[in-house]
Formats: C-alpha cells, structure tokens, sequence
C-alpha cells in the first residue's frame, strides 16, 4: 500500500470541495446576500467532509510515523521512552522472544526445559514487583511487544493525542506527586537596615495508582497459530493495544477519580458558561481560552468530539462566512483560535448540562502505565471451537495535577 498516494488522492479531493465553498462564498459575496438554504447546506457538507478526509489523512500520516517508530530500537515518543530489554539484554532478550512466540503458539507443553524456565522466572519476578496481581499461567510480553501494544494504544488518539505527561513505571506501587500554589505570594522590596519578612510555602500531594485493565479474551483459531506465515505476536499486540486503549480512552476522560482514574474532564474546572443548551458561539471559545491563567494559556490546547468540531467549523460571521477557514491546502483549519485541538471521542456532544469543550495546558494530566503486561493463553477453554483464548492485563491511572490555578477549564453548557 503507497500510503503517500493515498494521501495525495485524498488532498486533492479536499482542493476539489475548497474550490465548491470557495465559489458559492464568492458568489453570494458578489450578489450582496446570505448563503440560500441549499447553498449553507451544501458549504456544511462539505466541511463534514474536510474534517473526515483530515482526519483519515491524519491517520494514515501516523500510521506511517508509527511503522517508521517500530523499525528503530528505541521508543522516540515527544512524551516517554520505553525501558529497554525488559527480559533480559542481547542474547538473553531475544531467547525470551523466541521463547514467547512458541510459548503463543503451542502454549507451555512444547517449550524446552531451558524455555519454560526463562519464561517462569520472569513471571516471578513480575509477580514479586506487582503486588496484588495474579499471574499464574500468563507471562510478561516481550519488549518489541510491549512497545507494539503501545503504538496501537497511541493510534486511537483521544486523551493520547493531547500533550499530556505520560509517566512508565516498572511496578504498580501508589506515586505521590508533591503539589504547590504559590501563585498568590510575592516577594518585597525592602529599605535600608530592613528585616526580610517570613512567607512559608504550602504543599499539597496526589497520587498516582495502578488499576487494573483487562483486554478481554481475543480468539485466534488453530490455523492460524499453526500457520508459520503469520505474525501472532503483532496481530495479539494489535487487538490487545486498541482495546486496552478504549477503555483507558473512556476512564482517562470521564473517570470519577473513586477506584478508578480521574478522568481530564471530571478533573477540569468551569471557565465559561455558555447561553445555549446545545451551542457554542465564537465569543464563548475565546472567554474559555482567557479564563486559563497566562502561564497555563500559553501552551494551551482544545479537547472535544468530532461533532463539536463540526459546530465549530460551522460557526459563521454576520456575512455568513465562517469564522474558521479551511487551511491552505484545503483541509479544516489545525487551529481554532489560534490554538491547537484535540479529538477526543469519549467526550461529551454539546448538550444540557455538559461539559463538552476543554482548554488548557494538558501537560498537567498525568498518565501513568505499568510496563508489565501480563499475558494468559487460554488453550482448553475453546477447544471445542478449536481456539486458542488470550487475555491481557494491564495496569494504569491518570490525574489531572491541579495545584489550585485550574491549568485545564471547560466550558459548561446550562441545564435548560
């Protein structure tokens, strides 16, 4: 598949609409009148189809960002880097991979002495790190696997996507995180033979846990495990890794926080109260970015789903021109107001009472992932189907860090 010729076939569909909106807008300008209902209606399909060709175009960009990843040795993410040979190092890490692979083929009874050794110790050592965890008859993942969980997890976006803090952590132990507002102190000028006056510094502390996720049984057939063609280990760490990534996905945007994540939208504040129930107004998106303090502002970010993207983009002005036009080469803008968005899909679509549009800094939410990944081969449960069952269990959290200057607000849409 040449990714880059897909790519260019679908720029050159965005140009074709560019040029439809671009001529309708040009004519009711000239004529001196609104847009007629059949004109707005076809301007608005053709902004649906901007985001959903964008976004494909995204996609396919990451996904070869992604293949280009997991050729090179090292994980290169702008946020985190995964710990090397987890299984051991050179010689000693790739006999566990081998032994791993057979391991998923024919489970434990075709496995040498010396495999099934190599994989049992590394299991215990998991399972002494991991308190709380039981792990008998599964066995940590390779690291190229590991990191292959990773990337499918990364390519469904949401809270992912955003600049958030991303911290790997070997064991699942409580991390405290020091907190401190010293925003609203400052220091003095003093005269001459002056005392300098006393001013402590108040700290606070939050913790990161561990929870526990699990990818549900994926079913693989006996062909083909026994198909010596096929990349079990890729094709597990894909389904693992996308629905890993759901459900985080979900926890890390509207987790409560109560034996379980919190998620960035319950951890945000109120910036802005909007006047309708179910719309927004350019007004109200710019009050939301000036409602974050400066120092928060300046890296900030939006958040929200693809359908609040689509009543953005279809804000207009008293000429019935959108406020937000589609970029040079004909795609939705990568910016609303001059800041960047993120699609989050788990977040709400502007309705009553929701809080469906976030600003702010998005560093300041940390997610936190336990490398360890546990996987159990599950041989006779479907042995009447003739499949193999596997199951995975992977440990998380995340939090927003507020200290007290609410670095990430949203905008909250009245009840009625």
């Amino acid at each position: 598949m040449d990714i880059f010729k897909i790519i260019e076939e679908k720029r050159d569909k965005i140009g074709e609409l560019l040029e439809s909106n671009k001529s309708i807008l040009e004519k009711a300008d000239i004529e001196k009148r609104d847009l007629s209902e059949d004109e707005t209606k076809t301007v608005d399909q053709n902004n649906t189809q901007f985001e959903e060709l964008r976004t494909e175009i995204e996609r396919l960009e990451r996904s070869k960002e992604f293949e280009d990843w997991a050729k090179q040795s090292s994980h290169e993410s702008r946020r985190i880097e995964i710990p090397e040979d987890k299984a051991g190092e050179g010689d000693e890490n790739r006999k566990y991979q081998e032994a791993f692979s057979k391991y998923l083929r024919g489970g434990v009874n075709i496995l040498e002495a010396e495999e099934r050794t190599l994989l049992m110790n590394n299991m215990q050592e998991v399972r002494a790190q991991s308190a709380g965890t039981d792990s008998t008859g599964g066995y940590t993942v390779p690291d190229d696997m590991a990191k292959k969980i990773i990337v499918a997890m990364n390519k469904l976006g949401g809270v992912r996507d955003a600049r958030i803090t991303i911290i790997p952590t070997s064991n699942g132990q409580d991390m405290p995180f020091p907190t401190v507002d010293d925003t609203g102190n400052t220091g003095e000028l003093l005269s001459e033979n002056s005392q300098a006056a006393a001013q402590d510094i108040t700290f606070g502390s939050k913790t990161l846990n561990a929870y526990m996720f699990s990818s549900k049984i994926v079913r693989v057939s006996l062909q083909l495990l026994q198909d010596s063609a096929f990349d079990i280990g890729s094709f597990i760490a894909d389904r693992l890794g996308e629905r890993i990534g759901r459900v985080t996905n979900t926890y890390f945007t509207t987790g409560t926080g109560s034996s379980q994540p919190e998620g960035i939208v319950v951890g945000s504040t109120k910036g802005v109260d909007a006047a309708g129930v179910s719309a927004i107004t350019y007004d109200e998106l710019n009050d939301l970015i000036f409602s974050v303090n400066a120092a928060y502002r300046k890296n900030g970010e939006f958040m929200f789903n693809s359908n609040s993207l689509k009543t953005i983009l279809s804000l207009k002005d008293g000429n019935s021109r959108p406020y937000f036009q589609p970029d040079a080469n004909g795609a939705p803008p990568l910016t609303i107001l001059g800041k960047k968005y993120v699609i989050n899909d788990d977040m709400a679509d502007l309705g009553a009472s929701k809080k469906a549009i976030l600003f702010g800094d998005m560093s300041a939410y940390h997610v936190r992932d336990v490398n360890d990944i546990i996987l159990l081969r599950l041989q006779e449960r479907y042995a009447d189907y003739l499949q193999v069952g596997f199951l995975a269990f992977s440990r998380h959290d995340g939090k927003l860090m507020d200290a007290g200057q609410h670095p990430i607000k949203h905008i909250l849409n009245p009840a009625s």
